[in-house]
């Protein structure tokens, strides 16, 4: 009996390793989904694509602060994107926009939460439209 109870005990943990071990795997999984992150410079400078890897919850500029260096300017409770890499938006003439595969943002980049079915994220440096509605300061 003791025998068979031995057996029993090391048998349930196995399983139990084991049944760790995969949910440890998908976990691992997971946060491994790659994002491809395109920069574009503008004015004739190369882009730049870089496979980044994605946390659960992160958020666009979350992802793109991992990637490049990036500077930020809030005004009251929207947080903009003024530079990336040392390439510095010029308000009312150039400023930088992103796109979620191929779709134009909805949202600003410090709250739009990445899902695992995004493949890429495309930020450009493009003409201003937007500053001159919303910053006043």
């Amino acid at each position: 009996m003791k025998k068979f109870m031995a057996l029993l005990a090391a048998g349930v943990l196995v399983v139990l390793v084991a049944v760790g071990l995969s949910n440890n795997q998908t976990v691992a999984a997971v946060a491994a989904k790659q994002i491809n992150v395109v920069i574009e410079y503008g004015n004739g400078q190369p882009s730049r694509t870089v496979a980044a890897s994605v946390t659960p919850g992160q958020t666009v500029l979350g992802l793109l602060q991992t990637v490049a260096t990036v500077e930020t300017h809030p005004v009251d409770q929207f947080v903009f994107v003024t530079a990336i890499d040392g390439v510095q938006g010029k308000r009312g003439e150039m400023a930088w926009y992103y796109t979620v595969d191929g779709a134009k943002a909805d949202t600003l980049a410090v709250a739009k939460i990445l899902d695992e079915q995004t493949g890429q994220i495309i930020w450009s440096y493009q003409k201003d439209i937007c500053s001159c509605t919303v910053d006043t300061k």
